[in-house]
């Protein structure tokens, strides 16, 4: 299950990611909640529903919209990077 945040119209949104397209989530489920976070945070009082939504028609291409981060404001961004040969082979 592919989730992000996008905007459309000027309105940032929660949806679904499919191959033919993106489901905006929060158009389809009554108790979506507002955030990515929150979302993840209840995920497993969603999960029925978000299933449910793969079964539907695109409401936008991914070209008709803007991807983007997909949790706003993020408390911590940690990352490794092994950028020469002798790292990696310390790294293992």
């Amino acid at each position: 299950m592919k989730l992000a945040r996008f905007r459309h119209g000027g309105l940032v949104r929660l949806g679904l990611v499919l191959d033919h397209g993106i489901v905006d989530i929060d158009a389809h489920l009554a108790d979506a909640p507002a955030t990515m976070l929150s979302l993840i945070e209840t995920f497993g009082q969603h999960k029925g529903g978000l299933s449910a939504l793969h079964q539907l028609p695109a409401d936008f291409s991914l070209d008709e919209v803007a991807l983007l981060c997909p949790i706003e404001r993020a408390g911590k961004i940690m990352g490794i990077g092994l950028n020469y040969a002798d790292h990696v082979e310390e790294s293992g």
